[in-house]
């Protein structure tokens, strides 16, 4: 996830190399409620210990902010739900770092990822030290790119903590949907998209390569498209969260925003997750 939102789009050419790179050269609705201050529950949450498999590798300069990002998180139930599902489980263990390398974005370490006996076991993620601030463009990113029309500062570089929290929960979707995945078809889909990658640079960005053919046929797709499929999953985490999370009016301009994403981009994209797209960007 990239942090900053652009002032136009990147030529199809130039979206497939990137997303190929940046992908794979490393490692029932809830019910939507107005906007809400963090909740005694998520100070609870946040105090309690009970997240012991957690590990949280935090400046120390920058934890101030990430606990009031989390706490934003968690004073939502559909933001709750999923930090519990992954925090706080005795049975999963998640290491989150805060970087100044990561800026404005975050991102899953794919090489990190650990499965036993084919179920998940651990994920590590990294966020951005000004993970309150960027809008993540288009295509891939439809819910966090229309936070820029109900931001609630007029100057877009201003922090905003329910950016930083959304930006968290589309984390916490990879991590969800990686759980879901078939683990041998996942580790190989990564596995292939870095031998796609290195083959793309080594062959001086020819996309007409017929080897790369051969990968992205073994992969199921194209490495693009992989990559916008899973990014659009994830961000049916983050709409989710927001349902549930602002006011009925920024509900309403959100979904607007995202419904007329949806619309422009190729189906494919969220061909995987449409029943989810129906499901949450139908709501009013």
């Amino acid at each position: 996830m990239t942090g900053a939102r652009p002032n136009k789009r990147l030529p199809a050419a130039a979206r497939s190399g990137l997303a190929v790179l940046l992908l794979f050269s490393s490692a029932a609705p809830a019910r939507p409620r107005a906007d809400k201050s963090p909740s005694s529950e998520a100070a609870a949450v946040i105090g309690s210990g009970a997240c012991a498999t957690l590990r949280e590798q935090i400046p120390g300069q920058y934890r101030e902010r990430y606990d009031r990002w989390k706490a934003v998180l968690l004073s939502a139930d559909a933001g709750r739900r999923l930090w519990l599902r992954y925090a706080c489980s005795p049975s999963f263990h998640l290491t989150i770092i805060v970087s100044d390398g990561q800026g404005q974005g975050g991102e899953i370490k794919l090489d990190d990822y650990r499965w036993d006996e084919g179920g998940l076991t651990a994920a590590t993620i990294v966020l951005g030290h000004r993970l309150d601030r960027g809008y993540p463009g288009l295509p891939y990113y439809p819910v966090l790119n229309s936070l820029y029309d109900i931001r609630t500062q007029r100057a877009p570089w201003a922090p905003d903590d329910i950016l930083a929290a959304a930006k968290i929960a589309h984390e916490l979707g990879h991590v969800d949907q990686a759980a879901k995945a078939d683990p041998a078809g996942f580790r190989l889909q990564n596995e292939l998209g870095k031998v796609y990658a290195s083959h793309f640079r080594a062959n001086g960005y020819d996309t007409h390569d017929p080897a790369l053919g051969e990968i992205a046929a073994r992969m199921g797709g194209a490495p693009e498209v992989v990559s916008a499929q899973r990014e659009y999953w994830a961000e049916t985490y983050a709409l989710r969260y927001l349902l549930d999370k602002l006011r009925p009016d920024k509900r309403r301009t959100l979904l607007k925003s995202v419904r007329k994403s949806l619309t422009s981009e190729p189906s494919i994209y969220y061909l995987p997750s449409r029943t989810e797209w129906q499901t949450l960007a139908t709501f009013d």
